[in-house]
């Protein structure tokens, strides 16, 4: 009951040990709201650079490979030659739209792997906040049903720890 109640409503074991309250929350909606709003023209860049040259190098590989003991190599290659001709395509469009010097460019190439990593953190970031707000949603709408949840778990894991217990004290008693 409790595996299939998870899946109904499409929840985690972390999520449900986390008890978000609405006033935690809304303490942090204004940040959330700010970082989402001002961070996302620069997350949306750093995926870009970051996931398309993955998966041109994902599809690629694939199509070269002939054995897949060979696979990881082909990735690497195609890999760096990708993020390369997406590097250089946006190093010469800051050139194009830009008055970036030399050294404003070599920085800005220099950057593109830390706006990727910023831009992965970014989305998880947002994902966190949105799973807080699905079961603060959750715990307002439909405390009863958590609740039930919770209270399946913890059978659970008493059920887990006497059954335990049962085997350690059959072992003991064997040995």
């Amino acid at each position: 009951a409790y595996r299939g109640a998870l899946e109904q409503v499409r929840l985690t074991e972390d999520s449900l040990r986390r008890r978000v309250g609405a006033l935690p929350l809304l303490r942090n909606t204004l940040p959330a709201a700010v970082i989402g709003v001002v961070g996302a023209p620069l997350a949306v860049f750093g995926w870009l650079i970051g996931a398309l040259p993955r998966l041109i190098t994902r599809r690629v590989a694939k199509r070269l490979v002939r054995e897949e003991s060979q696979l990881a190599a082909y990735e690497l290659w195609i890999g760096l030659q990708a993020f390369a001709v997406v590097y250089a395509a946006c190093v010469l469009l800051l050139r194009h739209y830009t008055e970036f010097g030399r050294l404003e460019l070599a920085l800005s190439l220099l950057l593109f792997p830390a706006v990727g990593y910023l831009s992965s953190r970014y989305f998880a970031l947002m994902r966190h906040y949105a799973e807080n707000l699905r079961l603060t949603s959750m715990q307002a709408l439909r405390r009863g049903r958590l609740e039930q949840i919770r209270f399946w778990r913890q059978q659970l894991d008493r059920d887990q720890d006497k059954m335990r217990r049962f085997l350690i004290g059959e072992r003991e008693a064997a040995g």
